[in-house]
């Protein structure tokens, strides 16, 4: 189970909740140890959970990238994290991304499920090359925590350094391109041996130990290692030796140890000693780079990745394995030839890894089937397309009312809060009766027709300057409990909409962890959404997190007869849309230009996910970007139009908007008892802080971070 996104995109960033330095353990060791018990028990299914509290805003460059990054470890399967059948009330906030109907890309969303299959075929095909077992330190970490003088603190320094050595030993071996399993004590007692000159532990066998900082090993490791050097195996003992067999101090371990190894002081010791792999990858990028490395039955299988979401890997490899070189594409599902050369008896190949992205290569016997493979080296010429975008929004725009000022029966207002602030206070003073909110919007224009989503609304009274609205629903906005009523006419003005309804707090949690799937009765109070066909203006400011701040204060205006947007259309009267939305624009290609391989390219896409069209030709899905999209059977000479659809995510209606850093990834907030906590991003267990939010300056803001939707560095390659 793998909580929380953690990426840094160089643009459109999910910001690292830590230092950008720090050892992501999760990535490391807790992978390491799930896919290593699994191939020495002989498991070929191996899973794990991943994107839960991600956040609202996680796009299909994310799922993949995630995806990606453990599949480079060996993890074949996905369970996501949570599909809600509602939004309804809390549910919203509880441990997003929600990806069903409700989502925008969900028509699109069988590319993501298909493209997880075909990585997960491709991994899951022959096995494991992996030939260096390092012996994980859990019962010398074990003693450090609780020995024989007591307890330790769990963050004690000796603890800490042992956990950032094993992380670097593992991290740096990973980097090379190298594969390395875990080995423990309880597993080797149980299914260790030696063998031909293999340290054997269940089914898989490998040529090189390494011994990290060990304080006890077990006899029976002790006999395999002295089997396994005798046998002509490799064992590197990284630092001190241990000292205790069994929990038993042996004064002649450290000697036994060091007869038998060879001593490494530091990592580039480690790193010398092990023989290099039958295949090497070299070139720009490489400490960010990911193998999974898998040996089939007529060839091999390399699934490469590169981790680093700023910079594209520029990368060499070669092989002894022989054959010819295929690239599979796990999106489209082809199979294609892929470039390459062979000299003194290895294969050869260059290989261009955008940022966060991977590739899949299969050396194996020639097939006739496989379609041609052409490369960057032959676009020529390429034909900017940047700059003005007509835009076209299929769905509604959408204005969010979260702020409101409320009252208890016939008292007074309070200040202006968060919806989600409002529904604490009266919860906390267990309040029953009627309550009043009251929200403000202002038009700069007459609107003939403006609608209003929100939850429950036949059980409110809805009146809209004096005027009380009919609350007979009329259709839904994303998520049917977002039910649609319309506020008929619309003057140009300050209007103020009054919202009467019974209260009484939901029921108590029974359960810390099962109330996630508890039906809790009660009134849940959220934000609503203004729709209609309109423009949402409003000043932006400063910000230096990716993601697009704004004033909260916004006014409805009356859309241009051709909206123009240069590839950001948050700014451009769209802060909160989420639907599909179509940019446009018509391009003259030169004549005389050979369009045989003319590529439509998408550096940049800020969205779900997308697609393109040109003369009305559907050329490809938009998975994530940078993307090439081949579309010399839809381009013409002259004049031709091209059309991006952009499928959002739910993040600019639903949140959360008010913490300064942005979208961080990270939504996990209070845990099971308190999933609000995320979005008001402030210290709730302080007295009285919903009277001074604005205190509040490190964890809150009342200006809104949306996330950037659109597109840039556009053109079209031939």
């Amino acid at each position: 189970d793998v909580l929380r996104a953690d990426m840094e995109w160089i643009d459109d960033p999910i910001h690292a909740t830590e230092m950008p330095n720090r050892r992501k353990f999760v990535q490391y060791i807790t992978v390491t140890q799930c896919v290593s018990a699994a191939r020495q028990a002989g498991k070929e299914h191996i899973l794990a959970e991943m994107y839960g509290v991600g956040g609202e805003n996680f796009t299909f460059r994310n799922m993949v990238h995630w995806f990606d990054l453990f599949a480079a470890s060996g993890i074949n399967h996905r369970s996501v994290h949570a599909m809600f059948y509602t939004l309804h009330g809390r549910g919203k906030r509880a441990y997003p991304p929600h990806i069903n109907y409700y989502q925008p890309f969900w028509s699109k969303y069988k590319n993501i499920t298909d493209y997880c299959a075909r990585v997960s075929s491709f991994i899951s095909d022959g096995h494991s090359s992996s030939r260096i077992a390092v012996i994980h330190p859990l019962e010398t970490a074990y003693m450090l925590y609780r020995g024989a003088v007591g307890d330790s603190p769990e963050g004690s320094a000796e603890l800490t350094e042992l956990n950032n050595e094993l992380y670097d030993i593992l991290s740096s071996i990973r980097s090379t391109g190298d594969q390395v399993d875990f080995a423990d004590l309880a597993t080797i007692r149980d299914m260790g041996k030696t063998e031909n000159g293999k340290f054997c532990v269940g089914l898989m066998s490998y040529d090189t130990v390494i011994l990290p900082r060990l304080t006890v090993i077990t006899k029976k490791l002790l006999e395999m290692l002295k089997s396994f050097a005798a046998q002509g195996g490799k064992i590197i003992n990284y630092g001190s030796a241990p000292t205790l067999v069994d929990g038993e101090f042996d004064g002649t371990l450290a000697k036994q140890i060091e007869e038998i190894s060879k001593t490494a002081s530091n990592i580039s010791d480690i790193l010398d000693l092990i023989t290099p792999p039958t295949y090497s990858i070299s070139g720009i990028g490489t400490e960010n780079i990911l193998v999974n490395h898998r040996i089939c039955q007529d060839g091999e299988k390399f699934f490469i990745f590169n981790k680093d979401c700023a910079r594209k890997a520029i990368l060499k490899l070669s092989t002894e394995c022989k054959g010819a070189l295929y690239t599979y594409d796990a999106f489209s599902g082809e199979i294609s030839a892929y470039p390459h050369t062979k000299k003194n008896g290895r294969l050869c190949a260059e290989l261009t890894i955008e940022a966060g992205a991977s590739i899949l290569l299969s050396v194996e016997p020639e097939i006739s089937s496989a379609k041609p493979y052409f490369g960057e080296s032959k676009l020529k010429t390429s034909l900017s397309i940047d700059g003005e975008w007509e835009v076209k929004p299929l769905s509604k725009n959408a204005l969010a009312l979260e702020n409101c000022r409320f009252k208890k029966g016939d008292g007074e207002f309070s200040n202006t809060l968060p919806i989600i602030a409002v529904q604490y206070l009266l919860s906390k003073d267990e309040y029953r009766g009627e309550v009043t909110l009251k929200y403000e919007f202002e038009s700069s224009a007459d609107f003939n027709e403006l609608s209003l989503a929100l939850e429950d609304p036949t059980e409110q009274k809805i009146i809209l300057d004096g005027k009380e609205i009919c609350n007979k629903p009329r259709g839904h906005f994303c998520d049917v409990s977002f039910e649609i009523v319309s506020l008929g006419q619309v003057k140009k003005g300050r209007h103020e909409l009054l919202i009467v309804r019974q209260f009484f707090p939901l029921t108590k949690v029974t359960n810390a962890l099962t109330q996630l799937f508890e039906t809790r009765h009660g009134i849940e109070l959220e934000p609503m959404y203004l729709l209609g066909d309109f423009k949402v203006t409003g000043h932006t400011a400063p910000s230096a997190s990716g993601t697009m701040l704004f004033e909260p204060q916004f006014v409805l205006a009356r859309p241009d007869a051709s909206p123009l947007t240069y590839g950001e259309l948050t700014t451009d009267g769209f802060p909160f849309y989420v639907g599909e939305i179509l940019l446009s624009k018509k391009v003259d290609v030169p004549q005389g230009i050979d369009l045989s391989m003319s590529t439509l390219n998408i550096g940049v896409m800020n969205a779900g996910c997308g697609e393109a069209f040109v003369n009305g030709i559907y050329v490809g899905d938009i998975n994530r970007a940078p993307s090439k999209l081949s579309v010399k059977d839809a381009l013409k000479q002259g004049e031709n139009k091209i059309e991006i659809k952009l499928y959002t995510t739910l993040y600019n209606i639903t949140g959360p908007f008010h913490r300064p850093l942005g979208d961080v990834g990270d939504t996990f907030g209070g845990g099971y008892q308190n999933p609000d906590a995320a979005w008001l991003s402030i210290n709730t267990a302080s007295k009285d802080w919903h009277l001074r939010m604005s205190s509040f300056a490190q964890t809150w803001t009342d200006r809104y971070n949306v996330v950037p939707l659109g597109i840039k560095d556009v053109n079209i390659s031939f």
